[in-house]
């Protein structure tokens, strides 16, 4: 297994695995939200150049993990440095997806994937590092708590 930053020509099987994720992540919708997820045709255009923008972005890190020639899951992360009135915020990492293919979860890719980007936070001076998890993935908030991660904040959501 390796751990690598994400190259252009990774981005058709970064797409592989991310369909993987989606297929999970909609499980853990409520009923009244699913329908706000985006199946429309353009949307792989709009993730393939979401991809290149994001391995070409210097502020954030997209590595993967890598066996044999295939990609088996994906890290990204991005540099936040916000000013904030009511918190003195340092300079933040943000973790903002992690997948693996379903078929090589619980060998520990993510764990590395996690290593890798940590390390990738430290080497930029960020002092804090945020993620957002959906509030029914029980299974991901346990990974995180067990990464060192606090409760901190809960975002809340609502039809108008």
């Amino acid at each position: 297994m390796h751990i690598r930053k994400a190259k252009i020509k990774d981005i058709e099987q970064i797409m592989l695995v991310f369909k993987d994720y989606e297929k999970a992540s909609v499980g853990y919708l409520p009923a009244k939200y699913k329908s706000l997820r985006n199946k429309k045709k353009p949307f792989k255009k709009h993730l393939r150049k979401a991809l290149a923008k994001d391995i070409r972005q210097r502020n954030a890190c997209l590595l993967v993990a890598e066996e044999g020639g295939k990609v088996l899951g994906f890290i990204f992360g991005e540099i936040r440095d916000d000013k904030n009135l009511l918190f003195n915020r340092p300079k933040t990492g943000e973790l903002y997806n992690l997948a693996v293919l379903k078929t090589h979860q619980g060998k520990g890719i993510a764990r590395m994937l996690w290593k890798g980007l940590r390390a990738w936070f430290a080497e930029k001076k960020c002092k804090m590092i945020t993620l957002s998890v959906n509030s029914n993935n029980r299974n991901a908030q346990e990974i995180y708590k067990r990464w060192g991660f606090d409760l901190f904040y809960l975002r809340m959501i609502r039809k108008v």
